[in-house]
């Protein structure tokens, strides 16, 4: 089976984001945490939903002191593996 294409990096909403689209659905997962939104399933040419929200503060200057995974709070979270493992994964430790 071939691997498909990465999909580019690009910012959404003020975080750098890939973005999956079919004739379906619509959805940006963020590199920071994988937060899945915006979230678009396109039913028919008049009906739009959008089942996540978007922190309103996405677009503001935050203070330094808060943590950068609420800076860009959205949607759901692509579940990573939890826990400080004893190998690290690619390089990075979970």
């Amino acid at each position: 089976m071939a691997r498909s294409k990465r999909p580019a990096l690009k910012t959404i909403l003020h975080q750098k984001s890939y973005q999956i689209q079919t004739r379906q659905v619509s959805m940006a997962v963020a590199e920071l945490g994988g937060f899945m939104a915006p979230v678009q399933f396109f039913r028919d040419t008049k009906m739009l939903v959008e089942p996540l929200a978007v922190a309103p503060w996405h677009g503001e200057r935050l203070p330094k002191e808060v943590p950068p995974i609420l800076k860009g709070l959205r949607g759901d979270f692509f579940c990573m593996p939890f826990g400080g493992g004893p190998e690290a994964y690619r390089g990075r430790a979970y």
